[in-house]
């Protein structure tokens, strides 16, 4: 969304976590303007031993709004 016009309300961003072979949604909060920057927390399950979990934020296409969807670079967390 670098260069372009931010919603005064935030834009809604999803967060992923790649898990079970698919992306899944675990949160949708919405970044503030005009920094866009958003907290959310997610819980991991259970595992034994070190695990890689990968993230990635997405913006998706709003009606009022004229983005196109997109996804942030995956960021790989190290657990264990």
């Amino acid at each position: 969304m670098l260069g372009e016009r931010f919603p005064r309300a935030g834009k809604l961003v999803e967060l992923q976590a790649f898990d079970g072979g698919r992306w899944r949604t675990f949160a949708q909060p919405r970044a503030e303007a005009p920094a866009g920057r958003f907290r959310s927390s997610y819980r991991l399950r259970i595992t034994s031993g070190p695990r890689t979990f990968r993230f990635r934020a997405r913006v998706r296409v709003e009606p009022i709004w004229d983005y196109l969807l997109g996804a942030s670079p995956v960021a790989r967390v190290r657990v264990g």
